[in-house]
């Protein structure tokens, strides 16, 4: 498994694959490159929206997020993003402040495996 940390991987190396049997190795790399850019950008709206208190801004921005890492098989950021982007729909502040630094930690953690993988 690719960046494993309490049981499950920063990145699947079975979606990975199932990725890699569609496209190739280019493929893979192509989409962990968008992942890595994006992903940063993504919290820095979500972040943002937060910050201005547009929830429905930080429910996209996370839902783009979970996206984003459940395409290339990020389960456990993919899990946060989705919690994240439910606590928003709801209005629950509470939550959002709370989870949003293990949502970072997780999203660095995904990156770090994402581009050492790009980078071949």
């Amino acid at each position: 498994m690719s960046g494993e940390a309490s049981g499950e991987p920063a990145l699947s190396d079975h979606v990975l694959d199932e990725i890699r049997g569609v496209g190739g190795d280019r493929l893979v790399g192509e989409m962990l490159e968008i992942f890595s850019r994006r992903t940063p950008e993504r919290l820095d709206a979500a972040r943002a929206a937060l910050a201005a208190g547009d929830l429905e801004a930080a429910a996209r921005a996370l839902h783009s997020l979970r996206s984003g890492a459940a395409t290339v098989g990020g389960p456990r950021l993919a899990a946060a993003a989705a919690g994240l982007e439910r606590a928003a729909r709801r209005a629950d502040a509470e939550e959002l402040a709370s989870g949003f630094g293990p949502l970072e930690k997780l999203a660095g953690e995904a990156l770090v495996v994402a581009r050492r993988l790009a980078a071949g």
